[in-house]
Parts: C-alpha cells; structure tokens; sequence
C-alpha cells in the first residue's frame, strides 16, 4: 500500500512538473509582459478618434507588448504592433482601418537549454506536416519565411524533449522569443543521431538504423526514393552485382538476410530481376536494418535483419499521392472510414511493355545480359535470328488500421508483387522468313497478408499476437528454338506463422522484460519438366520451428548505460534439433560526445538460395530456394560480435567499428560459383573480419560523409582442394564519398563509389581444357585467384519542391547514375562453345552504363 502511494505522489509529481513547464513554456513565447492586441486597440481607438475592422479569427491570442499610447503618433504605433504581429493596416478611409493577415509570414526564436541557458547550435525546426524545415545557428536562433499563422512548428535537438510551438506566437522579429529545451534521459531504443548522413536517416541508440522516407532527403543517383538502394548508403552494406535482390551485409550473400514487410517474410524484393524495390517508398514508413545484436524475437538471417514497416497510425484526414518516372507510375492514399478506423492501398505498374525509355534500355540490358534473352547463339549455323520481349512488373499493398479504444489496436496488411517476361524467338532456316519460332515466358509472384491485436492490459502490461502467410512463386517455361524440347521449372515457398509477444515494465520504460512464442512453418517444392528427353523430377520439403525466446531490458537514471540480453530457442520438430541463440547489446556513454557500442548474437537459419545451373529460369533469376534437411543441406548458423566507438559534436560524426562474424553451415550450391566448384555439393562456412569507419558534416543546407570498409572474407571447405580461398564476397576495400546541398527549394547530391574488384578464377593457363571425359569441362586455377579490375561509379541526382496551392505539394526530381559511364565489370567466367570443344570462351558482366531517370510527384 506504502508504495502505490509513493507511485502516486511520483506521478502527482511528474505531472505538475510537466505542467509547470507548459506554463513558463507559454508565458516565454506570448505573456512576456505582453497584452491582448485587442485589449489595446479601443485604446488606440479613443486616443486617435479612429476605428477598426477585423476578422475576430484574425486577433485571436494575438499579443502586443505594453505601451503608453499617449507617448506615440498613431503611424509609428500601428508600425510597432505591425513589427510584433506582422499583421497588416490598410486606411480604406480617413481614420477608419481593416486588419488583415499577412498570407506569408516569418517566424524567428532562440532556441536555449532550460537548464543553464546555454544557446543550442544545430537543433532542428520543421514545420508539420510540410517539407520546410531549418536549423539553429550559433547563436541558438533561427528564421523560417514564407509560414502561416496557422501552421505548427516542432523543434528538437540529440539529448532534448522535443517541443510544439505555433507560428502564430513567434512572430516578433523585434525581439524574437526563446525556446527553452529540456534535456532527456533515453531508454535503450530511443535515437541517438536524428540525422545520419542525410534527413530521414536516424541510428537508434540500440545500433538500429532506421530511415523514414516521409522526411527522407536525397541521396546521389535516386530521382526518388527507392526502399532497398537506400540502404545500400550505409557502411558494411552493398550489392556486389549493383542489385537490390543481392544486397550483401558484412559480407553475407542475400539469403542469409531476413526481410520483413509489416513482420511478414519475404522471399522477392525486386522489380527487373533486381534493379528496383519491390516495395512502394511512399507507404513504407519506416525501414530498420539491424547488422548485429538482433532482438531475440527475430530468427533467420544470419547476416542481418531489413524491417520494413507501412504507417500504423489511424488517419483522421484523407491524404494520398502519385507520380510517374521513366520506368512507370504509381499512386497511393491514406483513407478516413471512420473514428478509429483508416485504410491505406498503394499500387505500382510499369510501363515497360508499352513505352521504351533510355532508363529501360540500361535496366534490359543489365538485367538481361548474358542469358537466354540476350545471348541468342545456338549450336546450329543461322544467321537470321531475331527476339522480341515484353516485360511488365507490378505491385499492390492494402492496409487496414483499426483501434477499438485506446488499449487494443488491430491491424491488417496485404501485398502482392508481381514481374513476367516473355521472349520470342524467330529464326529463318529453309528460305521462308521466321518460320521457325518459339516463345519462352518467366512469372516472378508473391502473394502475403498478416495481422496483429495489440492490447496494454495494465500500465505495464502489453501483448501482440500476430500472424501471417507469404507465397512466392517463381515459374520459367524455356523452348529451344531449333528442336522441340522443352524445359518446365517451378521454385514454390509458402510459409505460414503466428507469434505471441509479452511486455512487462519494471520500472516504467527504463528496465523491462519480454518474450514470447512463434510457430512458423514453411514449405518449399522444386520441380523441373524435360520433355525430350523426358524427365520429371518433384520434390517437396515442409519445415516446423517452434521458438521460445525472452529479453531484459536496461537502461541507467542518467541514460548513460543501455544494455538488452536476450536468448532464443528454435526447435526444428522435423529433425529433432535444438538450437540455442543468446543476443547482447550494450551502450555506454563515456560523455555527452563519446558513445561505446558492444553487440554479440548467435542465429540459424533454414532457407537459403541454391544454384543448379548457371541457365536455370532463363538465365535471369538463377537462384532458387531450398530447406534444410540437417544433412546434406544443414542448418546455417552464425556468430558475430562488433564493436564500436562514435564521436559527435557540432554537426561532426566520426564512427569506427570493428566486428568477426563466423558462418558454418553453407554449401557450395548457394554461393554462386562458376568455377572447378560450380557441381560440387560440399558443406562448409565462411569467417569474415574487418573494420567500417564513417566521418559525416552537417551544416543548415550541406552534409557530406566519407565511409570506409575493410573486409577479410575467406571460405573453409574441408572436403575441397584447396579447403581455404577467398569469399565471392571478399571486397577487402570499398570507400564511399558523397555530399547533398540544399539551396531554397532545391536539393543536389553528389557522390562516388570505389572499391577493389571481386575475386574470380582463372582457368589454368597452358592446360585450359581438360578433355579426359566423355564432355569437355574448362580446367581451373585455384579458386578466386584473380582479381577483377576495380569499381568506381559517380551519380548525381536533384529535385524541387513547390506547393501548387494550399492542400497539393508536388516534387520533380532527376537522376544520373553513372555520370562518366564507366563500364565496371562485375563478374568474369569462362565456358566452353560445344561440349566437344576445345576453345575457351571468356564472359563479362558489366554494371549499368550511364542511366538517366526523371520523376513528377503530387503529393496531397
């Protein structure tokens, strides 16, 4: 009993602190020794005979600071109200007088620490709901033009409460008004840098990045926002083939990262077989990667975890967008039903297959190169062969957001993806034109739903219960132009899964506890069809997990110690296997600059992606997924601890981390070779170590950062000769320098991209082709023994932003990728012409030359 009271004169307490500081918040920015503007007008009125006339709406709360109005001629009193309120005088006739409002105002105030006073540099004012925004100069004060009294300002600093201030009260340009802010303690979770590298971009004080395309600035290359290039700006994440469906994270092929769209797996993230995000920028509220220290609820991923969230909160207003690029168009829109209850849908198409842009000649050609689309060489002497494709993509996202009351909110999502080719061939081979032809087609689908119930039972009790179901299909039908073979194959995942969390506050958000359960299971069928010769092959793997898993959270009174310990069980109930996964992350701050970061976790995954063939589904999307049985194709598991330390103070960041990451459990069908290891099956793993450092500037209107990268990348193969050699991934060095500038509406980016070229190997020279079995195969050197050339690329972007009126804002931006088309090369292997033959053919992969793009957006 002692202690509820306790609690409750606490929170009596809190409360009254809280309103206190609204108060001498309020008096800062209007009662300063200040009076009703309409209190002091029948003042004026009497002691100069004159008269008023004004919307009252115009006058509301409207303050003037005291004066003697017997000490002042009327013109200079109606110039100092005028100066204090920017409101507008005009004499219709002599002695009578209307007050309007100025339709563009401006605002200004300092901004101080509510502790000691001290003038805050760098802290960041927006304006809601508008893309306007500036920061505080030395001084702690700051301007902002072209505002509507109505319209609402937010102020926040790293460490401070953010506050809520009108324009309406800051209008004294004579004697601008303070904002005091005060300083906060911050739970394990909460942000530590509100801007890392450009606006939208926040690193959570739990290692988390998380990027809010809402406020998203702009990055070198992107006309607009794209989900999954965007990511690629961090340090420790690439894509070695410049793709967004193989992104690689400290060193891990794209598998081993698991992606989340609104807590739903995913199993295809791109459009044009790689090139764009399967994932609309314009819903996509929030996007979380997490390279290391994983929540404990999160299973999969060895390498890393990529959340993707849509907005969760309930709309009271209708509010909506679309525009159109060189590739397609899209539009979406939040819609009101009723109190409580909002929707939102988004859809994406292409315009591919009927509108032929520079952009879609770059983005064929890179996807296609080096496959069945492209490369119509055959064993058959013709001459006269011609292809025609047509290509099309999609996507489509709903989302429906209820709250029963303030205690239990439900959600639904669903998204559908979708790409298809088809490719015609036509050849002339007895005189009559093209009267040989065939046509081959690719699906790519995915199809998901989920849904969540979260309920705050008590003031420190809250559950989620959630479940889901994802499909993705991946279906190629390939004809052979000069026989009448026929080659069918189908890759299906389905999963289903429900999960169960429970949160319990300790004491309050600074030290709580929670775990739950999730059930999953996943069902995974490979089939190839041969007609001639004839031969089928089905075959169907389902896998079930049970998991447990529980998490304590710490944070210290000062907020200079963080930490959260966690432990995560999978039971594999098909093969009877136990896996134990313990997760740590801890932060400390040495000073208000310094800042360590210490994170370890242990994860295992089932599903990964498998190559059979170089040729598999056209030559496009090669790779196909597969369970793990816990034999020939085991379960992979990983361990992985960092560590980091970061500088930040005056707009300057400087970051360096260093982690070991290990990796068993892989085999040589999922790494992608084409070399003397392509057709072997051998268990193995991988060890990478290496180094990230990161140094960013930011100013008002600039920030430029230059990241840097050294990985040591190598695998361990046992049963191979030789049993160590270099990852397909090991980029020892890779450095990033980029910059974006902001001039009135305007804004540039500018940035490059370097790093050492990836391994491949060479076939033995001298002794190029063995020929001792039935077919030829190429002889190879030692795996990854050579080096490819380096890659650089340069690509600038711009956009403007300009309201047409009150309720639309539009958006034009361009992008060029590759400025100085630098023809990189991605990737070297060799093959033979005929199984028979002796001549060694050399094939090169090469990045996208220089890629224009162009946007129109309306947003409203």
């Amino acid at each position: 009993m002692q202690k509820i009271i306790s609690r409750s004169w606490h929170l009596l307490i809190l409360l009254f602190l809280l309103h206190n500081f609204q108060v001498s918040f309020s008096q800062d920015l209007k009662q300063n020794n200040k009076l009703l503007l309409v209190e002091v007008l029948p003042q004026i009125e009497q002691q100069f005979s004159v008269s008023f006339t004004y919307v009252d709406e115009v006058l509301d709360n409207v303050y003037v600071r005291s004066f003697d109005v017997k000490k002042t001629y009327l013109s200079k009193l109606l110039q100092n109200i005028s100066s204090q309120t920017q409101l507008v005088f005009n004499e219709l006739t002599k002695g009578n007088y209307t007050i309007s409002e100025n339709p563009e105002l401006t605002v200004c105030a300092t901004i101080i620490d509510a502790e000691n006073d001290d003038r805050i540099f760098g802290a960041t004012i927006v304006v809601v709901n508008k893309s306007q925004g500036a920061l505080s100069i030395e001084d702690g004060s700051f301007k902002l033009s072209k505002i509507k009294r109505t319209d609402s300002l937010e102020v926040r600093y790293l460490g401070y409460k953010s506050v809520g201030v009108y324009a309406k009260d800051m209008l004294d340009l004579t004697n601008c008004p303070l904002i005091k802010l005060e300083r906060k303690y911050e739970t394990l979770n909460e942000v530590v840098l509100t801007e890392f590298l450009t606006v939208g971009i926040q690193k959570k004080k739990d290692g988390v990045i998380s990027m809010n395309p809402d406020d998203f600035g702009i990055l070198p290359g992107l006309a607009e926002p794209d989900v999954l290039q965007t990511i690629q700006a961090l340090p420790g994440v690439k894509s070695i083939d410049e793709t967004i469906s193989d992104i690689n994270i400290r060193g891990g092929t794209n598998d081993q990262n698991l992606v989340l769209w609104d807590d739903i797996r995913m199993f295809q993230l791109g459009h044009f077989f790689g090139l764009i995000s399967a994932f609309n920028p314009y819903v996509t509220n929030n996007i979380a990667v997490i390279k290391n220290g994983t929540d404990a609820q999160y299973g999969d991923g060895v390498s890393s975890v990529i959340k993707m969230e849509t907005d969760n909160d309930v709309k009271e207003e209708f509010s909506g967008g679309g525009g159109i690029n060189f590739i397609g168009a899209d539009a979406y829109a939040n819609l009101p039903i009723r109190d409580g209850l909002s929707a939102q849908i988004s859809a994406r198409r292409s315009a591919t297959d009927f509108l032929r842009s520079p952009t879609y000649d770059q983005y064929f050609t890179r996807a296609f190169q080096d496959s069945k689309i492209t490369d119509l060489t055959t064993s058959e002497d013709v001459e006269d062969v011609e292809g025609e494709e047509k290509f099309f993509f999609y996507d489509l996202s709903a989302k429906l957001l209820y709250d029963l009351d303030d205690k239990h909110s439900f959600r639904v999502s669903f998204i559908n993806i979708a790409n298809k080719l088809t490719y015609e061939e036509r050849a002339e081979i007895t005189g009559n034109p093209f009267d040989e032809k065939k046509e081959s087609s690719l699906d790519q689908k995915s199809l998901a739903f989920g849904g969540n119930w979260t309920a705050k039972w008590t003031d420190r009790l809250t559950t989620t219960l959630s479940g889901y179901y994802t499909n993705y299909d991946l279906d190629a039908l390939n004809f052979t132009l000069f026989s009448d073979q026929r080659l069918l194959q189908l890759n299906e995942v389905l999963e289903t899964g429900t999960k169960l969390i429970a949160t319990y506050d300790l004491q309050g958000e600074r030290v709580y506890i929670s775990g739950g359960y999730h059930f999953s299971e996943i069902g995974v069928t490979n089939i190839t069809d041969i007609n001639i010769p004839s031969f089928n092959e089905t075959r169907k793997d389902v896998l079930r997990n049970h998991a447990i898993f529980g998490e304590y959270n710490f944070s210290s009174e000062t907020g200079d110690l963080g930490a959260r310990v966690g432990l995560r069980a999978n039971y594999f109930s098909n093969f009877d296997k136990l896996v134990i996964e313990p997760r740590l992350n801890v932060v400390y701050k040495f000073s208000p600059e310094i800042t360590g970061e210490l994170r370890a976790e242990m994860k295992s995954q089932t599903a990964t992606q498998e190559i059979d063939l170089q040729d598999n589904f056209l030559g496009v999307e090669k790779r196909r997924w597969e369970l793990s049985n816990d034999g020939t194709r085991p379960v992979t598991q990983s361990t992985q601890v960092s560590t980091e330390f970061s500088y930040n103070k005056n707009n300057w960041l400087v970051s360096l981390s260093g982690f070991y990451k290990d990796v068993t459990g892989i085999t040589t069908s999922n790494q992608g070779f084409q070399n003397q290891n392509q057709f072997e099956r051998r268990e193995g793993g991988y060890s990478l170590s290496g180094v990230e450092f990161l140094l960013n500037k930011k100013a008002a209107n600039f920030s430029a950062w230059l990241g840097y990268s050294y990985n040591v990348n190598n695998y361990e193969f046992t049963d191979l000769d030789p049993g160590s050699f270099r990852n397909n991934l090991d980029i020892r060095h890779a450095v990033t320098v980029a910059a974006t500038y902001t001039w009135k509406k305007i804004r540039f980016a500018l940035g490059t991209n370097w790093r050492t070229g990836r391994p491949y190997t060479l076939p033995l020279e001298g002794n190029e082709v063995n020929t001792s079995g039935l077919i030829n195969t190429v002889n190879y050197d030692i795996p990854n023994g050579a080096n490819l050339p380096d890659y650089w690329r340069t690509d600038f972007s711009a956009n403007y932003k300009f309201s047409l009126n009150d309720r639309v804002r539009a958006t034009i931006g361009a992008a060029l990728l590759n400025i100085f088309d630098k023809r990189n090369t991605l990737n070297i292997y060799y093959r033979l012409e005929t199984p028979q033959s002796e001549d060694v053919q050399q094939v090169e992969q090469l990045s996208l030359g220089i890629t224009p793009n162009f946007s129109f957006r309306l947003h409203f």
